[in-house]
């Protein structure tokens, strides 16, 4: 069987993740053996961060009426439409609303979040790392589970736009947010705002699970509900853990640019 150059591309890609990944959980095995010392101040650190349950409900407010009054003014069954819809009503209003709390009332991006070193990103880059194997294990079992229900397993609406060759503006503005804008605005509200929320009135360990489950939920793709799960939780595994919000941010950020790279590379034979 002969292969094309993209493809022995995406082969050797995989295997890179496949590899690294199992060598990144082999390395935390060993590290696990020792007793987690200071994990109880860990999720204390987290669970008492300055963001409170009010700013949760606030920006919920906010961004479910964005969307109600701009779902009101688009084409209906437009899918370009409906991701704009969703990056205006819930990424941008995240995003500003942040922004706007920080200038306001002139607090610190470390208070809420954690510190931005370059240590963070070393550590996020690991946890996305570590979850591959999990991540390439679900997808392939829920992959085979609904094909043999008689399910097609669909794409996730940026990969099938990415499919139809948009314009070029469309598409650097879906790399952007797939790649930059949707990781920072969904790990600012799933564990920046609403985990340590959740671990407060839960315990810690329940807060980590619920938030990662509505963070696989509210993607509305069932296909991929399941890696989104695992990737969750490796991004509050790497948020508690460091305490640094970019940590998250970079473990996601890595899980969707690896995502699309791939998604590009197919469409591209």
């Amino acid at each position: 069987m002969d292969y094309s150059v993209v493809q022995i591309l995406g082969i050797v890609g995989w295997l890179v993740l496949i590899f690294g990944g199992m060598l990144c959980d082999a390395a935390l095995l060993l590290y696990l053996r020792r007793p987690l010392r200071g994990v109880h101040r860990r999720f204390r650190a987290i669970a008492h961060r300055q963001v409170k349950g009010r700013h949760l409900l606030m920006v919920t407010g906010l961004f479910l009426g964005a969307h109600a009054v701009l779902s009101t003014l688009i084409p209906t069954g437009d899918m370009g439409w409906q991701v704009i819809v969703n990056t205006l009503s819930f990424h941008w209003i995240v995003l500003l609303f942040v922004t706007a709390y920080c200038g306001v009332r002139r607090v610190p991006w470390e208070s809420l979040f954690g510190p931005t070193s370059g240590a963070a990103y070393v550590a996020g880059l690991l946890a996305y790392l570590a979850a591959v194997p999990v991540v390439l294990m679900h997808s392939a079992l829920v992959n085979s589970l609904l094909r043999l229900a008689g399910i097609t397993p669909t794409m996730q609406p940026v990969v099938e736009l990415l499919s139809k060759h948009p314009a070029p503006t469309t598409f650097i503005y879906l790399v952007l947010v797939g790649c930059v804008i949707a990781p920072a605005a969904e790990e600012i509200y799933f564990r920046g705002m609403l985990l340590p929320v959740l671990m407060r009135e839960m315990t810690p360990l329940g807060g980590v699970i619920v938030s990662s489950l509505i963070f696989a939920v509210a993607h509305m793709h069932a296909t991929s509900a399941p890696a989104l799960f695992v990737i969750a939780l490796a991004c509050s595994a790497v948020y508690i853990s460091t305490g640094s919000l970019v940590a998250a941010f970079t473990t996601h950020a890595v899980f969707n640019i690896v995502n699309m790279l791939l998604a590009i590379l197919f469409l591209a034979q």
